[in-house]
């Protein structure tokens, strides 16, 4: 009987061992400091630098945790996925020039959180926060302003599907665009939206909450509750739907 020599044995195992590996998986937190650099996988003792590197590193339902204040970047996100900043060590700041500060262009069921943010339009840009697609978008203890481009909107809520957008605990100042607004709600599909905003402040914006049903066809169900909304240049609170999505505050 003909004998394979042990290296050649040895070197057959390692072979099949390394075949059958599985892919190395993303981690579910990923970590982004001022001092970050955008490399590696982001472990929170070598952080990365910005929103849209640690996004790409992190697996889906993951988080990206904000170690200290910054600037971030700004990013688009494509999945479930939670961007918090609980640390107490002061803002995390997203700041852009122009275009979007964080757009949510998600899967139909997947859920966003953003938590502890501070997104600042530097007088300029067209949204803080644009949500495109996506199950549901949370913002908790979170600050928008200066949102102030063509038609600045603070928080743009405009899904084509059915979605649910909750605000709490948050505040929406100085995004006075023309034709600009603090917080929009304008459906295009014939999905069922429900948004909720919960102690929220909503001042000194061109207008303060803008619900819209013109450009859909199904059901908007709005819920404020222990909210202010004043000194808005516009009306306060504005709620339309003719012929469109039927609308309810």
């Amino acid at each position: 009987m003909r004998k394979t020599p042990p290296a050649l044995a040895l070197l057959a195992i390692v072979a099949a061992v390394a075949f059958a590996a599985p892919a190395h998986a993303q981690p579910t937190r990923t970590w982004i400091s001022g001092m970050g650099v955008d490399s590696g996988t982001c472990p929170r003792q070598s952080p990365c630098h910005t929103l849209t590197y640690a996004h790409g590193q992190v697996a889906a339902g993951g988080e990206i945790t904000v170690l200290d204040p910054g600037g971030y970047g700004t990013v688009v996100i494509t999945k479930a996925v939670s961007i918090v900043s609980d640390s107490g060590s002061g803002e995390a700041g997203v700041t852009m020039f122009s275009g979007d500060g964080i757009t949510v262009n998600a899967g139909a069921a997947d859920v966003v959180i953003l938590r502890g943010l501070v997104v600042d339009g530097l007088n300029s840009a067209a949204n803080g926060i644009r949500f495109v697609s996506g199950g549901a978008l949370h913002i908790q203890n979170s600050l928008i302003k200066n949102v102030r481009g063509t038609s600045g909107v603070g928080i743009n809520f405009a899904p084509a599907g059915a979605s649910d957008l909750y605000v709490t605990d948050t505040t929406v100042i100085n995004n006075t665009g023309f034709n600009g607004t603090g917080i929009l709600v304008r459906p295009s599909g014939s999905g069922l939206i429900r948004a909720t905003f919960n102690r929220v402040t909503i001042e000194q914006n061109a207008a303060g909450i803008t619900i819209d049903g013109a450009s859909g066809t199904g059901t908007i169900r709005a819920t404020v509750r222990d909210s202010v909304i004043s000194t808005n240049a516009g009306t306060g609170l504005w709620a339309n739907s003719p012929g469109g999505a039927a609308t309810g505050v």
